[in-house]
């Protein structure tokens, strides 16, 4: 297994007038380059940095979302003035609003554009193995059918996965694995009447967006119509980490790729999960997205050739997230899961696995 291929937008004007004011921040991605700067490149971890890209265009962003036009209109409405912003979404959030400012939108075209490029490195590569990472913000996986939402403008991963099958004949089948702390409830619901997507999301099981307005992450929530069974939300309890991590891969993700055989493995890349994130819900560490890359480059090496694209969401500690990505960087490289070497099962842990076993009868898995 060869470096891996990264791809770097940090959309540095995408920023409050005062960026301390809000967790989701260009320091977030600037901490992260630093990082695999220092340590991944030096390491021949990483093969190559892209750090410019095309836009992703009005039609491709119109396969997954119907509110480009009328969220164009808004932005410029709204940032006619100097140190003007539009609050997008989630407006009173204790945790910050979604905003644009005047260059958000194109921030968020660009930010598409880098992980458009890696599908193509990806997916139209010669070389049989070849992965990468899209690390850009502004996040995406919140992101509906419909509106901005959760910080994100644009989904990124969902528009991907779109562009992917609608390009390469041979990607008919996508696993795709979110390991956020939080629900990518618009992925959830681009996919949720979809065969040909598989979403796994392992998530803290708080229901940030509630139903009937958006879709459920409770374990009984498994897709709708012809997407029935190929939704499967894996809720955690509070302070869960390792010990569940690797319970839910190798017990609920292995199973469900040797089900559907994907041809292409898709992740959204979280990384608020970390104990030190300022949500402080999980309790991963470096080890668990060690372990995460390694695991899921794995399953691409057996279903599908290698093809895996890792896209950023969350994390909200710089510093936590810039050592997070360079493990799961070289768990991805080293594609030895390091599964016993985190830290031993939590209260949480302990809990979860009664949600582990759920899941698992459920989706018709094992003998649980």
């Amino acid at each position: 297994m060869g470096p891996i291929k990264i791809g770097f937008y940090t959309a540095p004007k995408h920023t409050l007038p005062h960026p301390e004011t809000h967790i989701e921040n260009p320091e977030r991605l600037e901490a992260m380059y630093r990082h695999v700067k220092e340590h991944a490149l030096v390491d021949g971890v990483v093969e190559e940095m892209l750090t410019s890209a095309r836009e992703a265009s009005r039609e491709e962003i119109g396969w997954v979302h119907g509110y480009y036009d009328q969220l164009v209109d808004r932005v410029q409405q709204a940032c006619m003035k100097e140190d003007s912003y539009l609050c997008v979404a989630d407006d009173g959030d204790p945790d910050g609003c979604t905003y644009a400012v005047e260059s958000s939108v194109t921030d968020a075209k660009r930010a598409a554009g880098v992980v458009l490029d890696l599908v193509d490195c990806v997916c139209g590569s010669e070389e049989p193995t070849t992965k990468a990472m899209a690390c850009v913000r502004p996040p995406g996986h919140h992101a509906t059918e419909s509106t901005s939402l959760g910080f994100c403008i644009f989904n990124s991963v969902a528009i991907a996965v779109r562009y992917a099958m609608k390009k390469y004949d041979g990607i008919e089948r996508v696993l795709l694995v979110d390991f956020d702390l939080h629900n990518g409830n618009g992925t959830a619901e681009i996919f949720w009447e979809s065969s040909d997507v598989c979403v796994v999301d392992i998530h803290e099981k708080t229901q940030v967006y509630e139903p009937p307005e958006f879709v459920p992450n409770d374990a009984n929530a498994v897709g709708g119509g012809k997407g029935h069974g190929y939704t499967v939300n894996v809720p955690l309890e509070h302070a869960s980490g390792h010990h569940s991590v690797v319970r839910v891969m190798e017990e609920i993700v292995k199973p469900v790729a040797e089900r559907i055989k994907p041809n292409l493995v898709m992740v959204s890349a979280g990384f608020d999960g970390h104990r030190d994130d300022p949500f402080g819900m999980l309790c991963m560490v470096e080890e668990t997205y060690e372990y995460l890359g390694g695991f899921l480059s794995s399953i691409a090496d057996t279903y599908c050739d290698g093809k895996i694209l890792f896209v950023l969401e969350g994390g909200y500690n710089p510093d936590a997230l810039g050592k997070s990505v360079v493990a799961t960087l070289q768990g991805v490289v080293s594609q030895t899961p390091a599964a016993h070497s985190g830290p031993p099962p939590s209260a949480g842990d302990l809990q979860s696995d009664s949600i582990i076993d759920t899941v698992k009868r459920i989706h018709g898995i094992g003998n649980s």
